[in-house]
């Protein structure tokens, strides 16, 4: 098969596609596959795609490669585009999995806990039951509420605490301006962003986002990510 019968099948799938995901909008066979919301975002793209389709589809000599022939180049940049919409990848892709996130449970020292966020930098470390479900986040937040509510105690042997005598000041809604979200595992990483995006102009900004099967906080947590995941993805 020539690269420009290649291209006009892919074409003829992809339009496919596009046409059934905005089968509500449609007019009938009138509809432009350019009039597709994500497709706009790359419009000049879009356009030369589709204007190369339309010459090879009407005119013999091009389609017949008389006069001209696709690059490989170009046909492997219209296959990735075509991709990316088509199969989306998903945060999976970028999650940090379980077995390598920090993470605490009910017997863990407190002393731990600090003492790795201060090495690494975290701003928040996931606390886990034993089935691996999210039941709480430590964060520097979780200190300011235990001393708010105990404002004349000081702690004079943290390494004796564990974090289950904090975890009544880490509870996933403890916070007024932070949220910590759960997502599906077949969320799009396009999607991803676009939370972020959103969170940062509201007054509750998204934290951190647990990745579990369906999104439900009572299933087991497969991973999570922050938009500093996104910013390396990029």
């Amino acid at each position: 098969m020539s690269s420009i019968q290649s291209f006009l099948n892919k074409y003829t799938e992809f339009e496919t596609f596009i046409k059934n995901r905005n089968q509500n909008s449609r007019n009938g066979d009138d509809f432009n596959i350019l009039d597709d919301i994500e497709l706009k975002q790359n419009i000049k793209k879009w356009k030369l795609y589709k204007n190369l389709r339309n010459l090879l589809t009407h005119e013999d000599k091009l389609r017949n490669e008389v006069y001209v022939s696709i690059r490989e180049t170009l046909y492997q940049d219209f296959l990735k585009d075509v991709e990316k919409i088509m199969n989306p990848p998903l945060v999976t892709r970028i999650f940090v999995p379980t077995n390598r996130i920090f993470k605490a449970y009910s017997i863990t020292p407190l002393n731990d806990v600090i003492n790795e966020m201060l090495k690494k930098n975290y701003t928040c470390v996931p606390i886990l039951d034993n089935d691996e479900h999210v039941v709480g986040v430590f964060s520097s937040h979780s200190l300011m509420l235990y001393f708010q509510k105990h404002p004349t105690e000081i702690i004079e042997e943290p390494c004796s605490l564990l974090i289950k005598d904090f975890i009544k000041f880490c509870q996933l809604t403890n916070h007024q301006d932070i949220e910590y979200k759960f997502i599906s595992k077949y969320e799009t990483i396009k999607n991803v962003e676009l939370m972020f995006k959103k969170s940062f102009k509201q007054n509750k900004r998204i934290e951190t986002m647990f990745v579990t099967e369906k999104g439900d906080k009572s299933e087991k947590i497969l991973g999570m990510l922050t938009h500093w995941d996104l910013n390396n993805e990029h």
